[in-house]
């Protein structure tokens, strides 16, 4: 298509136009936020970005659709740091952001210009430093109340890789000041993978997301990781969870997710959604309690070395005043972490009946005897 051709199109083509030249994952936009945020960046990175300041010195009509479109999508890779033009980009029209690989210490820096930003995924590494970069002095307060859609991984912390023990410090407290001043109170949809200070500030940064309705967090070996503070989320209703194994506390968590009769210190009152994903040593007696306990009546299973086995199953009371104040199980999902990984026969639990009283009650069953890919009920 030729210029003058180009330059009779209406403002919402162009616009559009302009969204897939400058694409940064693929070409549809819903795609952006991908379901798994570990899954690195195929199409453009920055050249792309540089397409968009092309696009906007054709003409000033041209400059204008660009820079008022609300669907700018910055997608940024690493080892580009020092390349990207910090000072010209229209930081405010940017809706969605994906940093891959950068330092923290740059994925703040745009943060603090994307104010208006509504997702963001951020795949940084601890162990990189700024580039020589100014060091960031964070403001008081950054609050990013656009946000609604956060997902912070951190791939890998090398020690040994920092440059000095000057280097190591700095890092560590930027870490302090981000849980310290960064807050995300509109957050939706929160996706987290990253280990957590030891520090007084951490519980602030997690409880001013009071909005939190779906939670997907991979409990990790470090000692301090996300689940410590998941008392505070109070309005999840769709939970995505790894349990791997016991050793990395897999019973502990499935434990900590089962409805008590006692009620004391349950976790996710409103949760309709439990997603699972699971390593070959969890016992299914386990999966089968946390499942009749949010979908049926609550267990008595209070320590976490117990027998899930062992555990007394009550029958169902609709009229129970329990479920005054909990949501009942809508959908329960269980898949193997590794698609190599042996299958997982239900018929060997010894709550095994309670599945198939499941299975005949739900509107949709997949795979509920053998574990092959996913076991799913949904009621």
């Amino acid at each position: 298509m030729s210029y003058s051709a180009l330059t009779r199109l209406p403002p919402e083509i162009l616009s559009r136009i302009f969204w897939y030249a400058t694409a940064p994952n693929s070409l549809n936009p819903e795609d952006f936020d991908d379901t798994n945020p570990y899954d690195l960046i195929s199409g453009p990175t920055l050249s792309d970005k540089y397409t968009y300041f092309q696009l906007c010195a054709v003409c000033a009509r041209w400059r204008h659709i660009a820079h008022s479109s609300p669907d700018i999508q910055l997608s940024l890779s690493k080892h580009l740091e020092h390349e990207i033009p910090t000072d010209k980009f229209p930081w405010s029209r940017v809706g969605h952001l994906r940093l891959n690989e950068l330092s923290l210490e740059y994925a703040c820096r745009l943060l603090i210009l994307c104010r208006n930003v509504v997702k963001v995924i951020c795949i940084y590494r601890e162990d990189l430093g700024g580039y020589g970069s100014p060091a960031l002095a964070i403001p008081e307060a950054v609050i990013m109340a656009s946000v609604q859609s956060l997902s912070w991984v951190a791939l890998r912390s090398f020690e040994s890789d920092y440059d000095s023990d000057e280097h190591a410090t700095a890092i560590k407290q930027l870490q302090h000041d981000f849980f310290a001043r960064f807050r995300f109170p509109a957050v939706r949809q929160l996706k987290w993978n990253v280990p957590l200070p030891d520090a007084s500030t951490v519980r602030g940064f997690f409880q001013a997301m009071s909005q939190v309705e779906e939670l997907h967090f991979f409990p990790l070996a470090a000692r301090y990781c996300v689940d410590q503070y998941l008392d505070l989320f109070q309005r999840i209703t769709k939970l995505v969870m790894e349990v791997v194994d016991d050793e990395n506390g897999g019973l502990e968590l499935l434990q900590r997710i089962t409805i008590k009769r006692s009620g004391v210190g349950n976790l996710f009152p409103q949760l309709q959604e439990l997603y699972l994903r699971i390593g070959e040593d969890i016992d299914p007696d386990g999966l089968i309690v946390v499942l009749y306990s949010r979908r049926y009546s609550p267990v008595d299973w209070s320590d976490p070395a117990e027998n899930p086995s062992q555990v007394t199953l009550l029958p169902y009371d609709a009229t129970s005043p329990h479920w005054q104040s909990y949501a009942r199980l809508t959908t329960f999902s269980v898949m193997a972490v590794d698609e190599d990984l042996a299958e997982l026969n239900w018929t060997y639990g010894d709550h095994y009946p309670v599945v198939e009283s499941m299975c005949y009650e739900a509107k949709r069953v997949t795979e509920f005897e053998r574990l092959w890919s996913e076991s799913l009920l949904v009621f």
